[in-house]
């Protein structure tokens, strides 16, 4: 469900609050089954937001962190994301940044590639 990866965060986190908060409260229950409540998933976004890309500990990953961006279509919708982890002790703050940029810059390129094909 929406909510469990740096993906799905990343999508959560542009999209408007009224909008969030309905999806949490109806994903409230399947979150549950990956141990996420409401209110840390909320915070999480919220950081998402600040920092303009998700970054998260890879569920059943010891040692693994992911990070995300939203993939917007050309009405500024989330429609997918683009997301990759590797091990914590590569994903460094500094590193976050930079394959943040790189993903960021490929979301716009399909942002772009969309333009005139969805109607």
């Amino acid at each position: 469900p929406l909510g469990v990866g740096a993906g799905s965060i990343a999508m959560l986190s542009v999209l408007a609050e009224s909008e969030l908060q309905r999806i949490v409260r109806e994903n409230s229950r399947a979150l549950k089954n990956y141990n996420i409540e409401a209110p840390s998933l909320l915070k999480s976004v919220a950081l998402a937001r600040r920092a303009g890309y998700a970054s998260t500990r890879v569920q059943g990953v010891d040692g693994v962190i992911a990070i995300g961006v939203p993939i917007r279509d050309p009405d500024g919708v989330p429609i997918a994301a683009a997301s990759m982890a590797a091990l914590a002790k590569r994903m460094t703050r500094g590193r976050q940044l930079e394959l943040k940029d790189i993903l960021a810059g490929e979301a716009s390129s399909l942002t772009e590639r969309l333009r005139g094909t969805i109607e």
